[in-house]
């Protein structure tokens, strides 16, 4: 498996209250608040101007690639010191950053009207880019780093603009080769940290995702924009065995207890429980593109012909009472073909988020259709 990680940085995974659906996904949410903005072809992204965000811990890696969607709401400012950008780190220390750098007043353009990038080890200054990329316009990163000592590191930064909420060809903007890349002098990294600090406006980042090298699939540059797009349940699903405690918003259908967020970081008020192996609870998604539940986002609609690179399942799961069991995820096709996921261990009365990658359909082990995930149901089966 290579994808790792992604997120559409939308309301599917912040609740438009608090950020509490956040930290079921992300390992840590520093100072994350409750704004949001238009994204690039959805309606919603996080916007911040001094928050960080950092990925689940990943097994350690040497090369890893992620791509990151930047716009600011306003020129950035001076040139005074900024920690917007991608954060490579090992053990909770940061390794190698691809770092937003406001360009200084040039004719009629303000102070960071324009920016740069610059990829730093530490202190230390790899590579700048000349200051070609506006703020307030849609630019799309990937960042790409081979993690290492002495001469064994390298990096890449590609990227692409959007005019017109056109995409355009990606390019290389910096890169170097036969470099040290490890800051802690120790190679590898394990997790990737986003950075929304800076000096003036508020910077948004959306259509996040991670991948590392290994596999053969999803394992360097895709060579084109990969949209994320969150969705959550609309619809009943073809089983449920398990029983509705009631949701938030209302409402009578059984997906409707489980598609809005936690009011509190310990506890769910709506909810499915149930305590008999087997049991299975499934829900049809919204379609990409389609509107879900209140107050989630809109997304992109894609088109049929569309490449799919894979499919993340979460969930935010715990016991009602003292104990442990166990469960998987269930996709289930527009055959009524099912396929388990990974056994997932629930151990504590605390609400916690657990979620899987599928890189291909797991009941076909081929590439995802764009037809499959419009007709996609997902749900827990309980194992033990």
């Amino acid at each position: 498996m290579t994808l790792r990680f992604a997120s559409s940085m939308g309301e599917v995974h912040k609740g438009g209250t608090d950020n509490f659906q956040l930290l079921r996904y992300w390992n840590s949410a520093n100072s994350v608040g409750t704004g949001s903005g238009a994204g690039l072809m959805s309606n919603l992204a996080i916007v911040d101007n001094s928050a960080l965000l950092r990925t689940p811990v990943f097994t350690e890696q040497n090369t890893w690639i992620c791509q990151g969607v930047f716009l600011n709401s306003a020129p950035l400012a001076g040139p005074s010191p900024m920690t917007a950008g991608l954060r490579y780190r090992r053990l909770g220390v940061e390794q190698l950053a691809m770092v937003i750098v406001p360009a200084t007043a040039s004719g009629s353009r303000p102070d960071g009207q324009l920016y740069s990038v610059e990829v730093r080890r530490g202190a230390t200054l790899l590579a700048a880019s000349a200051p070609i990329f506006y703020a307030q316009q849609f630019t799309i990163f990937q960042f790409k780093a081979t993690i290492d000592t002495g001469v064994g590191g390298s990096f890449e930064v590609r990227a692409a603009t959007v005019e017109g909420g056109v995409v355009g060809a990606f390019s290389n903007v910096v890169s170097g080769t036969g470099v040290n890349t490890a800051d802690t002098g120790v190679a590898g990294a394990d997790d990737v940290e986003i950075h929304y600090n800076v000096e003036a406006g508020s910077s948004r980042w959306d259509h996040f995702w991670v991948m590392d090298d290994q596999g053969s699939i999803n394992n360097d540059f895709p060579g084109k924009f990969l949209l994320v797009q969150g969705v959550v349940p609309n619809a009943q699903g073809a089983q449920n065995d398990w029983t509705s405690q009631g949701g938030q918003g209302g409402g009578s259908n059984d997906y409707e207890s489980v598609n809005d967020p936690g009011d509190n970081i310990a506890d769910d008020v709506g909810r499915h429980t149930s305590d008999t192996t087997n049991d299975i609870f499934l829900v049809g998604y919204q379609i990409p593109g389609e509107t879900g539940a209140v107050g989630f986002e809109d997304g992109h609609p894609i088109s049929g012909s569309a490449n799919v690179q894979g499919v993340i399942f979460h969930h935010v799961s715990g016991m009602e009472n003292s104990g442990n069991r166990t469960v998987s995820p269930i996709y289930r096709n527009a055959s009524d073909v099912r396929a388990d996921g990974t056994n997932q261990a629930l151990t504590s009365t605390s609400f916690n988020g657990f979620f899987e990658v599928f890189e291909l359909n797991p009941v076909s082990a081929a590439a995802w259709t764009a037809q499959q995930t419009k007709e996609m149901e997902w749900g827990l089966k309980l194992q033990a």
